[in-house]
């Protein structure tokens, strides 16, 4: 699927506002993260033998756009756990890219 390059960058431009206008209650929000779910819910996914390349996409803009860069969702969870689903504010997702030979 094609994109018309200077509507790619209307949306990217969009999101970055977006993510501008909301950093600093962002970074309150992250400030205490904890990662402990990250940690396991992404070695289930791994399906190679060391050494292997890993990308995360981290958070902001970088995690809206796997699916338009040719990722594949694997999983999709929300945190922290053990909350009821509407004090879980983030989602987060381990995602794969199949290797082009």
């Amino acid at each position: 699927m094609k994109h018309d390059p200077q509507a790619l960058q209307q949306i990217v431009g969009r999101t970055l506002d977006h993510y501008q206008a909301r950093a600093e209650a962002f970074r309150e929000g992250a400030r205490d993260h904890d990662v402990e779910q990250n940690i396991e819910v992404l070695p289930r996914h791994v399906q190679a033998v060391p050494s292997f390349t890993l990308l995360d996409f981290g958070c902001g803009p970088g995690c809206d756009y796997p699916a338009a860069a040719g990722f594949v969702e694997l999983e999709h969870y929300y945190r922290p756990a053990g909350l009821p689903r509407e004090q879980q504010s983030r989602l987060s997702g381990v995602w794969r890219r199949e290797e082009r030979l």
